[in-house]
């Protein structure tokens, strides 16, 4: 029993040297080409008509939002988002205007305020609140801005 242990154990470490030495020789050959420059045709993508509308997308001018009236507020009283704020996209057609977040001075959301299917603020009480706005044009670019709109019994501008 012994003796046939002795044998393919002999045989187990002959195959493990032959194996050793091929590989060797195998990554020595394979890396005397891996620095070679290998010839391919050269193709210019940039002549292809999606990658010029690519280019032309990427390149388009981001959507605007504009504050179209500076006034102070009343508690109460009713703040039409499309009457006081404007989006434009690079064509300069109008684009719709979605509200994000309102918080109040002190950082905490106000979206019960808000009124989304008339698209109107209602603030209760006086104060300064942060609207977050957002609006995307035909492309899918959008822009993202923050304004500020003050509720006062005070009167003037801003």
């Amino acid at each position: 029993m012994k003796e046939s242990y002795r044998i393919m154990a002999g045989l187990f470490l002959a195959g493990l040297v032959f194996a050793a030495i091929f590989a060797g020789i195998s990554a020595l050959s394979f890396t005397d080409r891996l620095g070679e420059h290998m010839d391919i045709p050269e193709e210019r993508y940039e002549d292809y008509g999606d990658a010029r509308k690519i280019r032309e997308i990427c390149s388009r001018k981001s959507p605007e939002i504009i504050r179209r009236t500076s006034k102070v507020w009343k508690p109460g009283e009713e703040i039409r988002i499309t009457h006081v704020f404007e989006g434009t996209d690079a064509e300069g057609l109008q684009t719709e205007i979605k509200v994000l977040d309102i918080q109040d001075e002190r950082g905490a959301s106000r979206m019960e305020c808000y009124d989304s299917a008339e698209h109107k603020v209602v603030f209760s009480e006086r104060g300064m609140y942060l609207l977050e706005l957002k609006t995307t044009d035909g492309q899918k670019k959008s822009a993202v801005r923050k304004f500020m709109l003050l509720a006062d019994y005070r009167q003037g501008g801003i």
